[in-house]
């Protein structure tokens, strides 16, 4: 309505869940107008969005989880609206300059990171999955611990740089064969693991050159080459 330059937008902007704005101002709605924008609005959601619901049974964890995912996105230094986002026509200016259709939670308090870890895991793999995640957890550890003791068992000398190669391939293929999506990795657990000394700069250049498209570096530091390099693998396609 903003774009049209349409009258009707200061109706339409009036929170008529407010008693006294419905008392005062209820008498200026348009039912058949108001019916016509919202049929509008969903064939373009329909015809142009995709969504991910998932399962929050608690209405607590729901508003919270709703709060911080608001509140992520409006802070983070890369998120924004597009050139042709719709929403740049807003009258508001939460709304134009935030790139959401929010007026509420923006300056809420982010997801931490164990919130952020539960929204992925509900969105792939919903609620029981989620309850039952120890038992995938366990497994994964024992995994990474086989292979820890093999190399260990080999003794820390004469190791190059394709044995360091193959332990990660090793944990990634244990990860995936017992089912996870995905395995993080860091710097500095690989080195203790293989029972290397002063090899962290190979270490973390092996764990860059085995990422692949769609990997994420969930930490880094200026020299990238610390222990505390963590990489996140997705083993779909591995």
């Amino acid at each position: 309505m903003n774009m049209a330059a349409d009258p009707y937008l200061q109706v339409f902007e009036i929170d008529m869940h407010n008693s006294a704005n419905e008392r005062n101002y209820g008498h200026l709605i348009n039912e058949g107008l108001e019916n016509e924008l919202e049929a509008k609005i969903s064939r373009y959601l329909r015809d142009n969005i995709t969504f991910v619901c998932f399962p929050v049974d608690e209405e607590s964890q729901r508003l919270r989880l709703e709060e911080g995912i608001i509140a992520t996105l409006n802070r983070h230094p890369s998120f924004g609206p597009s050139s042709n986002w719709l929403g740049l026509n807003s009258p508001l200016s939460e709304i134009s300059s935030s790139g959401l259709w929010n007026r509420q939670g923006l300056q809420g308090q982010p997801l931490s990171d164990e919130e952020l870890e539960l929204v992925k895991w509900l969105a792939r793999f919903g609620n029981d999955s989620y309850r039952n995640n120890t038992g995938r957890r366990t497994r994964v550890q024992r995994a990474e611990d086989s292979v820890r003791v093999a190399v260990e068992a080999t003794g820390s000398q004469g190791k190059t740089a394709d044995d360091v190669r193959q332990y990660i391939e090793k944990l990634l293929q244990e990860a995936k064969m017992i089912g996870e999506y995905y395995i993080d990795l860091v710097s500095g657990d690989i080195h203790k693991q293989m029972g290397m000394k002063n090899r962290m700069p190979q270490i973390c250049r092996i764990m860059y050159e085995k990422m692949m498209p769609g990997d994420e570096v969930l930490h880094t530091t200026p020299s990238g080459k610390s222990s505390t390099i963590k990489i996140r693998y997705y083993l779909r396609n591995r």
